[in-house]
């Protein structure tokens, strides 16, 4: 499954139906711009206490503040036909040395930051331990090291 489905499967099952509305919810589209960046704000919150939840205690779990989620670039890429995208065809003509990273504790799996770094001549994927979804924030220590050295070779 995907970070959705994750999600879902770590959250104790009373809290599902909940978790299912409120997903329902994130992901109609119909009225998302009747919204205001504050509505959406508070339903990246409520995404925000589900993770947390599902994560426990892990240090993964610590997520960034609301300011910092962006609550209209996560709608927007929904908008141009659903979900799903594939983006293989464009990441194809990235000629930018890229690293791809993932937290190793990421609810997304890893199979989607290989996709990426398949996708991209010459890509580099560097796994974060113990990090999720966000290393930049969680774990920026641990990633330094290896985001140093591949800005040294280049």
């Amino acid at each position: 499954g995907g970070l959705f489905d994750n999600l879902r499967d770590r959250l104790p099952a009373e809290q599902h139906a909940d978790y299912d509305a409120w997903l329902a919810e994130y992901l109609d589209l119909s009225s998302v711009f009747d919204k205001s960046t504050a509505d959406l704000e508070a339903l990246d919150a409520r995404l925000i206490a589900f993770f947390t939840t599902a994560m426990g205690d892990e240090p993964a779990a610590v997520a960034p503040p609301i300011a910092h989620t962006g609550a209209w670039h996560a709608r927007a890429q929904f908008f141009s036909g659903g979900r799903v995208h594939d983006w293989r065809e464009v990441l194809a003509r990235v000629d930018a040395p890229t690293l791809v990273v993932h937290g190793d504790a990421d609810l997304q799996p890893i199979d989607v930051a290989r996709l990426y770094t398949a996708a991209i001549p010459g890509a580099e994927l560097k796994s974060i331990p113990g990090a999720g979804h966000s290393p930049h924030y969680t774990h920026s220590a641990a990633l330094a090291g290896p985001l140093r050295a591949f800005l040294t070779e280049r």
